[in-house]
């Protein structure tokens, strides 16, 4: 009876994990699938701000950054943007760039 009780306990255990790692990914493939149905939409637009946020979740981990643009268009609207790393190193304050976006997916490219 014990050893129907720990695997019980196992089998709960796997249940957890498995949940925790297909949630996550079921929700990035609806979103991409979301994504792909939306028109493609493209503005030029300039650099006007950057900014980084760094995240620690414990004292002893690693700190994250992420690394966000903004941009304003010609309606002197704004919006932000996540980019990578590189590119955040890359892109300059005043810089034209071309802003493409589909649904929440939106990609900058210097002109």
């Amino acid at each position: 009876m014990e050893r129907l009780g720990s695997i019980i306990g196992v089998l709960i255990i796997i249940g957890i994990i498995s949940l925790a790692i297909g949630i996550p990914i079921i929700q990035e493939r609806r979103e991409k699938r979301r994504n792909a149905m939306q028109p493609i939409e493209r503005y030029q637009c300039k650099i006007v701000d950057k900014r980084v946020v760094a995240t620690q979740t414990a004292s002893d981990s690693p700190i994250k950054n992420a690394y966000f643009i903004t941009c304003e268009f010609e309606d002197r609207s704004r919006r932000e943007a996540g980019v990578t790393s590189s590119e955040y190193g890359l892109l300059v304050i005043g810089d034209e760039v071309e802003w493409e976006q589909q649904g929440t997916y939106v990609n900058i490219t210097r002109i």
